[in-house]
């Protein structure tokens, strides 16, 4: 029987032998290296806790497994976001933030994205620094993608809220 984590088998097994499934976590990691590293430092503002989680992500998804049929970009992104919440849940995500600059920069961003629910914040870091589709972070976040939708529109609006309350 597989062990599974987000929808991906972890020990390499299919439930059976019918299942099409491939090993490719090295060349997930390698062909979306860039965007994930991008999406992690939205959601934790630490390069070194990048660094960590980038290195527990490429070792789960080197030992995993999964469907022909399923997009690389969005297991990879669903292993990133469990990596990410655990270190989120250990620390408050403000603690993370860079010095706020001169023009507000990183800082402002990050006090900006801090505002918004957790499940608004994982949609909105998914489409405007990750690049998914609606239909990829619902499947990221587990949603239907009509939540999906919805969590990124009100994330959104308060992000824009937020500016123009500045």
């Amino acid at each position: 029987m597989a062990t599974y984590a987000g929808g991906v088998a972890l020990n390499g097994e299919a439930d059976s032998p019918s299942e099409a499934t491939l090993q490719r976590g090295a060349p997930a990691i390698r062909a979306h290296a860039c965007t994930l590293a991008r999406v992690a430092m939205a959601w934790l503002g630490s390069e070194t806790e990048v660094s960590r989680v980038l290195e527990q992500v490429a070792r789960e998804l080197g030992a995993a497994t999964w469907s022909a049929s399923d997009d690389d970009l969005v297991v990879a992104m669903r292993f990133l976001r469990a990596a990410c919440a655990t270190k989120l849940s250990s620390a408050p995500m403000l603690s993370h933030a860079p010095a706020r600059r001169a023009d507000g920069g990183p800082a402002l961003a990050r006090a900006a994205l801090e505002a918004l629910r957790p499940t608004e914040r994982d949609a909105v870091v998914l489409r405007l620094v990750g690049g998914l589709r609606t239909d990829q972070i619902a499947s990221v976040c587990s949603i239907d993608e009509g939540a999906a939708r919805d969590r990124l529109t009100r994330g959104l609006a308060r992000l824009l809220e937020k500016e123009e309350g500045r």
